[in-house]
């Protein structure tokens, strides 16, 4: 199920870009995944889903022909559609204000990307991305693990644990076997840090608190952020496992 507007509107403005040196190594590696699966992106059509800011879609607009990229977050789009115009990579792409649900498929693309996204985790939706590409598709998830320093010890002071299941990857995995589609499959490891104010921080404990559907105790959080801030700086450290499949797709 996809999260609502209001939670990647929030994330928006701290949310990485495609010059984020984090960023950058982890498409450098998804790329390579998938040309050595026998990817070539060189004119072809490309469909990115859940693009956020353009972090794969940006790199990839000077070599292919064309990429639709949707997302349902404005904000989110707006700085994607900032960068590329900067780069001026705007009439290379489509940028499209959708949820994955709502998005009509019109056609199919040579290539289909899903990185990253909770549009993409069930069924139905694993089915419509299959459907989406003609050639092949790039599926990019959590892998068993996501870890970030202080965000953790806020859920074990909630008495609470992460209700969220990672493993999306390996979920995608199995519905690919059970139709006996071609695929690869690589996993990762990726970290990264982020510097806050005081009260940004507070607003990103209280995102990430509600994406585990835990009801923030802002006491909690203002006590913990206090015993971490170093010359008012926050530091929030994540490492995380991802999995990149590549899928060939044999039939129409």
């Amino acid at each position: 199920m996809e999260l609502p507007n209001s939670y990647w509107d929030k994330l928006a403005s701290r949310y990485p870009r495609y010059t984020d040196v984090s960023i950058q190594k982890d498409a450098s590696f998804i790329f390579g995944v998938a040309m050595d699966f026998g990817v070539e992106f060189e004119n072809k059509t490309i469909l990115d889903i859940g693009c956020g800011t353009g972090t794969l879609a940006i790199p990839l607009a000077s070599k292919a022909s064309k990429i639709t990229a949707l997302d349902l977050s404005q904000p989110m789009l707006d700085i994607f559609s900032h960068d590329a115009k900067i780069l001026n990579l705007d009439d290379k792409i489509d940028i499209i204000t959708s949820s994955w649900d709502d998005f009509a498929l019109n056609q199919t693309y040579d290539i289909s990307i899903a990185s990253m996204t909770p549009a993409v985790s069930s069924i139905k939706h694993f089915d419509k991305f299959i459907y989406s590409t003609s050639g092949y598709g790039i599926f990019v998830g959590w892998g068993d693990y996501k870890n970030n320093d202080i965000v953790d010890i806020l859920i074990a002071k909630h008495n609470a644990s992460k209700s969220k299941t990672f493993g999306q990857t390996k979920k995608f995995v199995e519905h690919l076997l059970s139709k006996n589609i071609h695929h690869t499959l690589s996993y990762f490891e990726t970290f990264w840090s982020d510097d806050y104010g005081f009260d940004d921080a507070f607003e990103y404990c209280i995102s990430h608190l509600e994406r585990f559907g835990i009801k923030a105790n802002e006491a909690i959080i203002k006590d913990t952020l206090n015993a971490v801030r170093q010359n008012d700086k926050i530091t929030f450290t994540t490492n995380a496992q991802k999995g990149v499949v590549v899928f060939k797709k044999l039939f129409v």
